[in-house]
């Protein structure tokens, strides 16, 4: 009993020596494990001094950051007002240089336009000058040129009338002289005389009153419309001076042919009056 006693004794010490040494030995564990975490709280510790100093710098840093920037800002704003005011200075000089450029501008442009205005004018008015003095020379010319055509046309004209006239003269002469040897032989009835006066009126009557008149017209009609015997030489010559004129201004052949007639009515009367007179007749109208 008393060995079992002692022996649990013994167990019983010895689990307590084991206890104490490991109460002991954990002690000193838990002790070095505290130092540890001391330790470690101690560096935690630094570390957070060191964070904390950290954050102060930086703190410290980022206000002068801050502030830096704020005076960056404040510099920037004053700049940027300076650059804007003389941005502002700079577009009013530009616009005053341009508004002067541009009265500038437009002052030359008007001086320039007056004087290509004024050069023009006195172009214009050289080449009007010019022309004038061209034209006139021109028309000096051409009347000069038209002066001599009508020199050249009147002496045409002389020369083809003198011709005309010459041939007119000699187909006359011919005519009037074969006129008058017929009536000289008494061959002109009183028949062919009253057919003569019949064309004499027939052409008279159908005439327009241009060259003649309508009363030369009418004169021609009433002269051989009488009787032989009531017809006078005066009357006679001056139906023969109107038909002449009438055939000179338009050369008609029918006109030539009233003129032949008229001639023949006054040839045959004159002969017949002048034999009668030498017969010692007479009658009204017989002196030629």
């Amino acid at each position: 009993m008393d060995e079992v006693w002692i022996a649990l004794f013994g167990l019983l010490a010895t689990v307590v020596a084991q206890i104490v040494g490991l109460a002991y030995w954990l002690g000193r564990k838990f002790a070095t494990i505290d130092e540890r975490f001391e330790e470690v709280d101690m560096r935690f510790k630094a570390v957070e001094r060191q964070i904390a100093d950290l954050r102060a710098e930086m703190d410290k840093r980022f206000a002068e950051v801050d502030r830096r920037f704020a005076e960056f800002r404040g510099d920037a704003d004053r700049r940027f007002q300076a650059v804007e005011r003389q941005i502002v200075e700079l577009r009013g000089d530009v616009e005053r240089r341009f508004t002067e450029l541009k009265g500038d501008v437009d002052r030359r442009f008007t001086e320039l336009r007056e004087e290509m205005d004024k050069r023009f004018a006195e172009l214009r008015g050289e080449m009007d000058r010019r022309f004038a003095e061209f034209r006139g020379e021109v028309e000096r010319r051409f009347q000069g040129v038209e002066k001599r055509i009508e020199e050249l046309g009147e002496e045409l004209r002389g020369e083809i009338r003198r011709s005309s006239e010459s041939v007119l003269s000699a187909a006359v002469a011919m005519n009037t002289f074969v006129v008058d040897f017929v009536a000289l032989k008494g061959l002109f009835t009183e028949g062919e005389r009253d057919f003569a006066k019949a064309q004499l009126r027939a052409i008279a009557g159908v005439a327009a009153p241009n060259p003649v008149s309508r009363e030369e017209l009418e004169f021609i009609k009433a002269v051989f419309s009488k009787p032989d015997e009531e017809i006078s030489f005066e009357e006679l010559d001056k139906a023969l001076d109107i038909l002449w004129r009438w055939f000179l201004e338009t050369y008609k052949v029918e006109v030539f042919r009233a003129y032949l007639y008229a001639y023949m009515i006054k040839a045959s009367l004159y002969f017949e009056r002048l034999k009668k007179k030498k017969e010692g007749g007479g009658g009204p109208g017989a002196t030629a």
